[in-house]
């Protein structure tokens, strides 16, 4: 593991500067590190597994992948630009300037995964880079403004395959789910830096972001993924 934190310090230095960045190398390598023990954490010994759980288990058992994995490298870049700041956006960004989309499908490819895999997962890895801090408490949001903010998102709209028919608009059962899931998997890296050493405020918030999961889910069910009734039921639920 020290191997790779001295790799991150390296390549956060490298980027720091080509982009004549002011943030802390040192700090963003060390963040991206704890991140990757967390999700290297998920695969060992599933720790964001619950007994109350239920049908969306399929959601929130988390077994990461070459996306998460991807994420993880571009989704704390921005940070690099100035000190002190989140850089989400900027992250967003340099992800299409940088073409790094295309480094990522061509490292996708030589796994063996399907184009509707590799163009599904870069999708959600653009997604959860901008939105990558939905579920921190300081932002205040409650969940209708949180899924607001996503349907306003262009790459939502387009990984979740909005469409217009019979004046309404509707998106896809199957991605939907998929984004869930990362929903998840990204609220459950904040709780888990947030929370790590804390064991019962860990086990609660982890309770509370599945529960925040499932009433998305079975939103979505009730809507029959028409988006203004989802939109709806979730501004309902509080």
């Amino acid at each position: 593991m020290k191997e790779s934190e001295n790799g991150l310090i390296d390549f956060f230095r490298e980027v720091k500067g080509f982009t004549s960045g002011m943030g802390d190398e040192l700090a963003i390598a060390r963040d991206v590190g704890n991140t990757l023990r967390i999700i290297l954490s998920f695969r060992q010994d599933h720790p964001v597994r619950t007994p109350n759980a239920g049908a969306i288990g399929t959601i929130t058992d988390i077994i990461p992948g070459a996306a998460h994995f991807g994420w993880l490298f571009v989704h704390s870049l921005g940070r690099v630009g100035k000190a002190g700041q989140e850089g989400h956006e900027q992250s967003r960004s340099w992800i299409d300037e940088w073409n790094l989309d295309r480094m990522l499908r061509g490292t996708f490819l030589a796994l063996g995964m399907s184009d509707k895999e590799i163009w599904e997962d870069i999708a959600l890895i653009k997604v959860f880079t901008t939105h990558q801090g939905w579920y921190e408490k300081e932002r205040g949001l409650t969940v209708y403004q949180t899924m607001e903010a996503f349907f306003n998102d262009a790459d939502v709209r387009l990984l979740l395959q909005i469409n217009r028919y019979k004046d309404l608009l509707w998106f896809n059962k199957e991605t939907f789910e998929v984004f869930l899931s990362w929903m998840f998997f990204t609220g459950a890296v904040t709780v888990m830096q947030q929370h790590r050493a804390e064991k019962e405020v860990h086990d609660s918030a982890l309770e509370e972001l599945i529960g925040t999961i499932t009433s998305l889910h079975n939103a979505s069910i009730q809507s029959q993924y028409q988006l203004s009734r989802f939109m709806e039921l979730v501004k309902g639920t509080g």
